[in-house]
């Protein structure tokens, strides 16, 4: 990981945790902030769009199990166990 103040770069080979490890940052990032809408703040780029639906996939199933609407799973578990 490369990073400054303003940005984190994530780089790493197939199947190493990259999505995973995003949506742990990004929900932890946007529940961290005081305003509501900081998410429009935060820009997450994958380089395909079946990446793209596994994080919005991810990031939804996880505040859904946050919020009481859902059953945690296994990966939900270590999805909060990594925020």
């Amino acid at each position: 990981m490369s990073s400054n103040q303003r940005f984190s770069i994530y780089k790493s080979s197939a199947g190493s945790g990259k999505t995973h490890t995003l949506v742990a940052k990004y929900l932890s990032l946007i529940l961290s902030q005081p305003d509501a809408h900081y998410f429009k703040h935060v820009l997450a780029i994958t380089l395909t769009n079946k990446a793209v639906y596994e994080m919005k996939h991810r990031i939804l199933a996880t505040l859904e199990v946050f919020a009481g609407v859902q059953e945690p799973s296994g990966a939900d578990l270590e999805m909060q166990a990594s925020l």
